[in-house]
């Protein structure tokens, strides 16, 4: 049984996409009628949210390019962890979306009665697009963990995908506290 999950993923984060989109071009379309000259200068959280589309496509590629049933087998352990590690994505890009619509219809309302606070809209875009970035990683990882645990389906011992996994999760901390230590 193939699970072509790709799909649901790419639609959690387009969602969230098209969510984003919607509610930042409506706070756009009424700041307008306010201030027409700042428009083009506040389109910028419509395209940011467009942008998360993108992410959930390159993770349905990802996904459907390791689907090939005449290369390999393809278990319901692989379906899972497809899901698992596609799902974690796509939340992130569902909640990132809504963050950016929220925050960019507010923000552009605000751009309108005081110019002074595009900067600040704009990093708190930034950041929340960082939730899908968080995402990704965590697909990415998920994928890595799951991929150690396919090892023991395919004859290695549990002792030398638990080192793997040792050493792996070792290298994700070190990782971790160099970028935020």
């Amino acid at each position: 049984m193939q699970l072509y999950i790709y799909v649901y993923i790419f639609g959690a984060i387009g969602m969230g996409a098209a969510y984003g989109t919607a509610k930042s071009g409506v706070g756009v379309a009424s700041m307008g009628v306010m201030r027409p000259e700042l428009v083009m200068k506040s389109i910028v959280p419509v395209v940011m949210a467009g942008v998360l589309g993108i992410y959930g496509l390159i993770i349905a590629v990802i996904i459907s390019t390791g689907i090939n049933p005449k290369a390999k087998s393809y278990y319901l352990f692989d379906g899972y962890a497809h899901l698992s590690s596609g799902l974690a994505c796509g939340l992130a890009g569902l909640s990132a979306g809504m963050a950016i619509g929220i925050v960019g219809d507010a923000g552009v309302r605000a751009n309108a009665q005081q110019p002074k606070l595009f900067v600040g809209m704009i990093l708190i875009l930034g950041l929340k697009e960082g939730i899908l970035l968080h995402g990704c990683v965590v697909y990415f990882y998920g994928l890595r963990i799951f991929s150690m645990f396919s090892l023991v389906r395919n004859g290695s011992s549990v002792k030398e995908v638990l080192l793997l996994l040792q050493n792996y999760s070792i290298w994700v901390v070190i990782a971790w506290q160099d970028g935020f230590g």
